[in-house]
């Protein structure tokens, strides 16, 4: 009678599971099953035939290969037919508790599994090769999944070995299972660096896959969806954005269809392609395109979170994290940094239980946060989270050198920028050499791949050597940057339009500091029409750059003499920057402060001097008020436009209101020099120590 209930319940939880990744009858039966379910009615819900994978059904799943798995009895060495059998259940548990997320416990029965599977093949190879051949894709996955990459390489490549052999006897039997275990090895070459190895292996595994799915496309579609997933990713890894964009398209259709017909087996598979999908268009400039896509992924994860926390929670944080990228992209600044807060959250605690698989993770995302801060105007707590990203990726790095130099690379990249805005440009100034160090290594091997990464770095270089008083150096190094990207944009002008534009602006930045006006004037230029286009279509995203280029022309054209020209680009600037800092203050108040103190300049030297003092009086208001939160950073600006502000005030009537201003000024300058040496003291002692 228990039987025959616990059956029904699992034909009504298939219907309703079909069609929802929240029903609850698949949990309900589950608890049922765990209080008073026997070895007979494992075998009832067998004939009946549990879908799998299956979200709402994972834990009657996992429940009824653990019985039968009990249920068999325990063979010597010798009796094969035994072995064989709980070889079956013991891959099947495996398999169940992978997917409740049950990472560990899934590694330790598939372990056991090879083990037995190894001693059949070696009784009777031809029988069991095969069985030793899935055993090992099977744990190639699990420890991938626990972050055993190198284990799980090797494990992969002898699965492939096998499954070769076994496809080239007999292809109509053994090639899905090739087309399969290659898939999985180029995820496994992806992480270990391998990258032109990885898209050999699964450019390869999709020819199978399409060729099988040609033929039965109800039995292979789902393995061509997911192949194809892996191809982007790969192309992505080699820097071939078009094609990785078109082969992740192909993918979320696919998987869009599946999961169309059958919800609970493939939702997973497709939100995971929406996150890769997204990643794509952002990468080649479709931002609004990429945003849509990654919360569609991050709704998908959210629900499926819901019902099996342990097996979605690491998509969960990925799409989010990716979310957060999206939304920065596009100016949204405050909810990139809550959405990656929440990524970062997640990360650091499933790297807590499992530091192998998830610290990574959780490194990328620090990455991402400090962006995010520093955007924001936050510079202490970016600096900090940068620190904390480039210390796990270097240790990261130690171990494992070609899998991820890269990402210290572009942590180096970031943590030097934090370090030059919180005034420590010697620090800064190693970090952006090192990272250009890095990437020069990176591009030779697969420039296609590395090119991007490596003009940042240098533009990031140029701007700290020019910090550092290196003129010639910055000149040069940012002519490096300008040109790669000038030949970047042949490749993609959508994608390489906003670093180009970039680009231009600190190159003008290092021929003024050389002299070189009217060269400087005309990069500007340059710089402000492209970062117009940009701001014209996405003006969250583009408008600080637009204010900046236009903050950096007005500067040039007034030494050059052009006065007027000069005025009108600077009202441009404070007004855009006017609005950007309502907005979010802390970001863009110290712009702001220095676009006044500007104007303030260029309205004095048109003789408008009531206008010249009310400016510098706000620019010197905004600069105090930043200096009451971080006078390192902020009292020199704030003495420059004291010194200003009395040299206006100096003039019949309120020469006493000037010699104040200019004392204010003496004052905060030796409170300033004192500031510093007190810093310098503090680096000589952590030195010391």
């Amino acid at each position: 009678m228990i039987s025959q209930r616990a059956t029904l319940a699992l034909r009504a939880a298939k219907v309703v599971g079909t069609r929802t990744v929240h029903a609850v009858v698949g949990d309900v039966l589950a608890e049922q099953l765990e209080q008073a379910g026997t070895l007979a009615i494992a075998r009832a819900l067998g004939d009946e035939g549990i879908p799998r994978p299956a979200v709402s059904l994972a834990r009657v799943a996992e429940w009824q290969s653990r019985i039968m798995l009990e249920g068999v009895p325990v063979a010597g060495p010798d009796d094969a037919p035994a072995l064989a059998g709980r070889l079956l259940w013991m891959l099947q548990h495996g398999t169940d508790l992978s997917t409740l997320g049950q990472r560990e416990a899934a590694l330790a029965t598939t372990q056991e599994a090879v083990g037995v599977a190894r001693a059949l093949a070696e009784q009777s190879p031809e029988a069991f090769l095969p069985a030793l051949a899935g055993s090992l894709t099977s744990l190639g996955a699990m420890q991938r999944e626990v972050g055993q990459r190198e284990t799980a390489l090797a494990t992969t490549q002898e699965a492939v070995g096998l499954t070769r052999a076994l496809a080239e006897r007999s292809p109509e039997t053994f090639l899905p299972a090739l087309a399969s275990s290659l898939s999985n090895l180029g995820l496994m070459q992806r992480e270990v660096g391998q990258r032109e190895a990885a898209l050999a292996t699964t450019q390869e595994a999709v020819g199978l896959t399409r060729t099988l799915a040609e033929r039965s496309p109800e039995t292979f579609l789902s393995d061509l969806a997911g192949s194809l997933a892996n191809l982007g990713l790969m192309q992505r890894a080699l820097g071939q954005r078009e094609s990785a964009l078109a082969t992740a398209q192909e993918a979320v259709a696919l998987h869009r269809a599946l999961a169309e017909r059958s919800p609970e087996a493939f939702l997973p598979a497709l939100a995971s392609s929406l996150t890769n999908l997204g990643l794509m268009q952002r990468e080649v400039g479709q931002p609004e395109g990429a945003l849509a896509m990654a919360q569609e992924a991050v709704a998908l994860h959210l629900a499926l979170t819901e019902g099996s926390p342990e097996a979605f929670l690491p998509d969960l944080a990925m799409s989010l994290n990716n979310l957060g990228t999206m939304q920065s992209e596009l100016g949204q600044r405050e909810a990139a940094l809550a959405t990656t807060q929440e990524a970062v959250g997640h990360y650091r605690a499933l790297a807590e239980r499992s530091p192998e698989a998830f610290l990574p993770d959780l490194a990328m995302s620090l990455n991402n946060l400090g962006t995010m801060q520093r955007a924001l105007g936050q510079r202490e707590a970016a600096l900090a989270t940068t620190q904390e990203a480039v210390g796990l990726t270097r240790a990261l790095a130690e171990g494992s050198p070609e899998a991820f130099l890269p990402d210290l690379a572009m942590s180096l990249n970031n943590l030097g920028m934090m370090q030059r805005e919180a005034g420590q440009p010697e620090g800064a100034l190693a970090m952006a050499q090192e990272a250009v160090a890095l990437h020069l290594a990176l591009t030779e091997g697969s420039p296609e791949a590395f090119l991007p990464d490596l003009a940042m770095s240098l533009t990031n270089l140029g701007t700290i050597q020019s910090a550092l008083g290196q003129r010639e150096a910055a000149l040069a190094t940012t002519q490096r940057a300008a040109v790669l990207y000038l030949a970047l944009m042949e490749r993609g002008p959508e994608t390489f339009v906003p670093a180009l534009a970039s680009s231009l602006q600190n190159l003008g930045t290092m021929q003024s500091a050389l002299g070189q006006g009217e060269a400087a004037l005309a990069m500007t230029q340059e710089a402000v029409a492209l970062h117009r286009v940009l701001a014209k279509r996405s003006p969250e995203a583009f408008l600080p750059d637009l204010a900046s280029s236009l903050h950096n022309l007005g500067v040039w054209q007034s030494e050059l003499g052009k006065r007027e020209a000069a005025l009108v680009t600077t009202q441009e600037a404070v007004a855009l920057r006017r609005g950007l800092a309502e907005g979010s203050p802390e970001a863009f108040l110290p712009d702001l402060a220095d676009s006044l103190h500007n104007l303030s300049g260029m309205q004095s030297a048109l003789g408008q001097r009531g206008e010249a003092l009310a400016t510098t009086q706000e620019a010197v208001a905004l600069r105090r008020g930043l200096a009451e939160g971080n006078p390192e950073a902020f009292l020199p600006a704030l003495v420059m436009s004291l010194n200003y502000l009395g040299s206006i005030l100096r003039q019949p009537g309120r020469g006493a209101e000037g010699d104040d201003a200019m004392r204010e000024a003496e004052s905060l300058n030796a409170h300033l020099e004192e500031l510093r040496k007190r810093s310098l003291s503090n680096v000589a002692a952590r030195n010391i120590t």
